[in-house]
């Protein structure tokens, strides 16, 4: 085996473990060298190059050309794909349902220059989802977060909500714990709120964690406001900024439940932002 050939490192405090086999070498992404751990493994994948073939697997689900995922004799089967490959399966995760160990395969024909890269996107986001949600130890949400001492705040939206814009606003002014993707948590001190390596267009991030005061669901507007949102409606917008796996009932119920409680204990307003620096201003006051 090669040098390399393990990986550990820890996103909210669960640890995942990268094991190379047949003389590969493991060169971690740069945004992972951050989180860096010598704890426990709560999941153990060993990679392997090649692609094996499964027969009978029921489709759950399919994120259109880019992966879908698979159930067959008590395991998950995600496929990932490249519309630049012919055939476009280049890459496949195979896991057991408890999300404590699996296999990731990397197709062994690649052309010279396709980055050969076992922990990549989306295959990262897509599996630490399931570890998330089957293990019922937190959710995934699409938000730009920010800590002040030990508080942390969260701005969550879709695609084009203005999550890179603030973060780049704040980023003098307030330590940013991502400008895309956190993880939520419940501990024993109540909600926390985690830094990961998964970072948008202004690539900040942070495995520093913080306790949730409050989060504001963004939109773009003409002035700065804040509006309290009810249970229901928080919850269906959330819904839209999250990762959530919608294949499996259990899972999604965890991830419903999750924000309930949540909701309950930490307060949701939506955000209306005029993307200038008055919005720093804005923000500062309420935090």
């Amino acid at each position: 085996m090669g040098k390399n050939d393990k990986f550990r490192f820890a996103i909210a405090d669960i640890v995942v473990e990268l094991l190379g086999e047949d003389n590969l070498t493991l060169t971690p992404p740069k945004a992972y060298l951050g989180f860096v751990s010598k704890k426990s493994a709560d999941l153990v994948l060993k990679l392997k190059r090649y692609l094996p073939f499964f027969k009978n697997q029921k489709k759950l689900f399919s994120a259109y050309r880019q992966w879908d995922v698979f159930y067959r004799d008590k395991k998950l089967i995600f496929n990932f794909y490249s519309l630049d490959l012919k055939p476009n399966l280049y890459k496949m995760a195979v896991i057991e349902r408890d999300f404590r160990s699996g296999e990731v395969y990397l197709r062994e024909d690649l052309p010279e220059g396709f980055m050969l890269n076992f922990w990549e996107y989306p295959l990262d986001e897509v599996l630490f989802l399931g570890l998330l949600t089957y293990r019922r130890l937190g959710v995934m949400l699409h938000s730009c977060g920010i800590k002040k001492d030990t508080e942390g705040i969260l701005f969550a939206g879709s695609s084009g909500m203005g999550k890179s814009t603030l973060a780049s606003l704040l980023k003098n002014d307030l330590s940013i714990l991502s400008d895309e993707r956190v993880i939520l948590r419940k501990k024993d001190t109540g909600f926390q709120v985690f830094g990961t390596p998964w970072h948008g267009d202004v690539q900040v991030y942070s495995s520093e964690e913080a306790n949730l005061k409050g989060l504001f669901l963004l939109r773009h507007a003409q002035r700065n406001h804040i509006k309290r949102m009810s249970l229901s409606e928080a919850i269906s917008k959330l819904l839209v900024c999250s990762l959530v796996p919608w294949w499996d009932k259990q899972a999604m119920d965890f991830v419903l439940d999750f924000y309930r409680e949540l909701i309950w204990h930490i307060p949701v307003y939506e955000l209306g932002f005029y993307p200038d620096r008055r919005i720093v201003d804005f923000i500062k006051k309420i935090f």
